[in-house]
């Protein structure tokens, strides 16, 4: 079975096109609204996010090249795929697990602020992944998996 492989429009097409990261509707909060219409998704967590690359297809590091898209926005999902630029689908991190960090009170841009977490010096942020490939699977070459955070153990809701 062959998998369909996306066609690379070209350097130039994809250099004249915008980024979605520099889309006029990206609100000044990233994580917390759609990228691309700039309206919250009817769950929060029902965000996903994805990162641009380069007109080579390589990816772009940053926190400035993450796309956060609704999941059941499904006119800006299209607008993702349909995109000449490569956006892949990312996991997220502390501060920008797109389901959880959005709405988290200790979530301060794209940093997560919980004292557990070892970046913060603490012994460790638990935080709960679904998704990927039951243990024991061996697939050659390996796959990327992209897995959903569900759950952390400091997220606090931001007050109303």
């Amino acid at each position: 079975m062959r998998r369909s492989v996306p066609k690379n429009p070209g350097p130039a097409a994809i250099r004249q096109s915008v980024p979605l990261s520099r889309h006029p509707r990206r609100p000044n909060d990233p994580p917390s609204a759609c990228n691309l219409c700039g309206l919250p998704p009817g769950d929060p967590a029902e965000m996903q996010v994805f990162r641009e690359h380069d007109e080579a297809d390589r990816p772009i590091r940053g926190d400035a090249a993450l796309v956060f898209v609704a999941r059941d926005h499904q006119k800006c999902q299209r607008a993702v795929k349909a995109h000449p630029r490569l956006y892949a689908r990312e996991t997220g991190g502390p501060g920008h697990f797109p389901q959880l960090c959005g709405p988290c009170a200790k979530r301060d841009g794209f940093e997560c602020r919980d004292p557990r977490l070892r970046a913060n010096g603490g012994d460790g942020l638990v935080v709960y992944l679904t998704g990927g490939l039951p243990p024991g699977t061996i697939i050659c070459p390996p796959p990327k998996i992209v897995r959903d955070a569900v759950g952390c153990e400091g997220r606090e809701a931001k007050p109303e």
